[in-house]
């Protein structure tokens, strides 16, 4: 599953924001392999930048760092989280049987002096996960605060430490998972998508922090738990058809409901459309299968459904942000 990341690299990486960082467990010298996957900080404008994580885990590891006063947004779609800031800990992703769905969790930091940040993550742990980092020289530049409104947004950028969770909804996880897995273009095309999608998640964070947007802070789901366990047997149901991709008819008759109610049921627990989601649940177990058994691109374009592998590779590229290829190292 893509590169592999070493302890030296992710440390340089690290100290270059002027961090402090000691391994506290298990150091496993600068030469060893620590993950393996994709791992990129990007600077959008001064005072402004992603990090994307989508990695494996190598071995058993617990670091700490010192985090310079800042701002930021955290998104954590899957693996387990155990890290805290400043004896606080940080919200970890949910799986949900009997599918195993992750359900994501979402995060809004400031603080006005160093804290410690402490991390630990085991062998095997698959993290994805999305920071957006905003330092106090970019909201100073954008003259953020100028307006009486913003006193909200103002206090808790300023506070001397502050920790938002939230279940996030699918509106803003998907404006999210965009910045996860930009498009394939130019690499000036491809910062200014980057930069338009982060600005828009800014935006509809700091509603949540205004009061203006309650709903951006409720659950994921408008769903009864009975009709959540509907969409987990969707799921089941669409994993278990092995090189085919189901027709909505047909889910809609396995769970006994009528096909509108399905897509209903789909666009609030999901918040996609019925085609896109039978989509993506097969290409995650397709690249599940890659990952972990180390399936051939041409098996796993029948398992997700795809008689061409072009088309699968094509498919997967855009849900993921790499070819399949690229998972089998």
């Amino acid at each position: 599953m893509g590169d592999i990341i070493r302890a030296g690299d992710f440390i340089d990486r690290v100290r270059r924001q002027n961090r402090t960082i000691s391994m506290v467990e298990n150091d496993p010298g600068t030469d060893s392999s620590i993950m393996r996957g994709r791992f990129f900080d990007i600077e959008l404008r001064r005072g402004l930048s992603v990090h994307v994580s989508d990695v494996v885990s190598l071995c058993d590891l617990t670091a700490e760092t010192e985090i310079r006063p800042h701002l930021s947004i955290k998104f954590f779609f899957e693996g387990k989280v155990d890290a805290e800031i400043g004896n606080r800990r940080l919200p970890s992703p949910q799986r949900v049987p009997p599918s195993s769905r992750w359900i994501p969790a979402a995060c809004m930091l400031a603080n006005r002096q160093g804290e410690r940040f402490r991390n630990h993550t085991s062998v095997g742990n698959h993290i994805r996960k999305l920071k957006i980092r905003i330092e106090p020289e970019w909201l100073a530049a954008g003259d953020m605060f100028a307006d009486c409104t913003a006193g909200a947004i103002e206090r808790f950028a300023r506070s001397e430490f502050e920790l938002l969770s939230w279940q996030p909804t699918p509106a803003l996880l998907k404006l999210a998972n965009r910045i996860m897995s930009p498009p394939e273009e130019e690499t000036c095309l491809r910062r200014l998508f980057l930069e338009a999608q982060t600005l828009t998640v800014i935006h509809e964070c700091f509603k949540l922090l205004a009061g203006s947007n309650a709903a951006i802070a409720a659950p994921s789901s408008a769903l009864r738990a009975s009709e959540e366990r509907k969409l987990d047997e969707a799921e089941d149901y669409i994993l278990g058809c092995t090189g085919r991709l189901p027709s909505a008819e047909e889910i809609a008759a396995h769970l006994s409901v009528g096909v509108n109610t399905l897509h209903r049921l789909i666009r609030l627990g999901r918040g996609t459309a019925t085609a896109s989601f039978v989509r993506t649940t097969k290409l995650r177990q397709a690249r599940l299968a890659i990952e972990s058994e180390g399936m051939q691109i041409a098996r796993a374009a029948y398992l997700a459904g795809y008689s061409s592998p072009a088309n699968f590779s094509t498919a997967f590229r855009r849900e993921f942000g790499v070819p399949p290829k690229a998972l089998r190292g």
